[in-house]
């Protein structure tokens, strides 16, 4: 449980606090940086969506798209007979990219070099 609870303040900059079985001293556990891989996350975004609508999805489907020999996806997920579904801290990953990456949030892939820059295009006002 503390482990958990321990990942959930770091993801979530919360304090986490502990009382000991045997103590009765409250400690507060100090939250280490934790670095989400959002691009990751990105990749399969549109089947965690769905994972997240229907519980689960077929392990073909998981599949579609991600490379046999990529394991980064190991920990987010569990496969249970031949369905995909979010392990505990691939849920606990899948709450935090939510809050950075809502579903109504427009994407656009262009690489940013390629972008204009509307700030610099907007009138200034003129000085005095």
């Amino acid at each position: 449980m503390v482990p958990y609870l321990s990942l959930i303040g770091m993801l979530f900059n919360k304090p986490v606090r502990y009382i000991h079985e045997d103590s009765e001293d409250v400690i507060t556990l100090s939250n280490v940086p934790v670095v989400l891989n959002e691009s990751l996350l990105l990749l399969a975004e549109d089947k965690l969506r769905k994972i997240e609508k229907e519980c689960s999805i077929p392990k073909d489907e998981w599949q579609a798209g991600i490379d046999f020999s990529d394991r980064r996806f190991d920990a987010l997920i569990e496969e249970i007979n031949g369905q995909i579904t979010l392990s505990g801290l691939g849920f606990l990953f899948w709450e935090r990219f939510k809050l950075d990456y809502p579903e109504e949030l427009l994407k656009d892939d262009t690489d940013p070099s390629q972008k204009l820059n509307k700030l610099l295009e907007q009138d200034r006002p003129s000085r005095p």
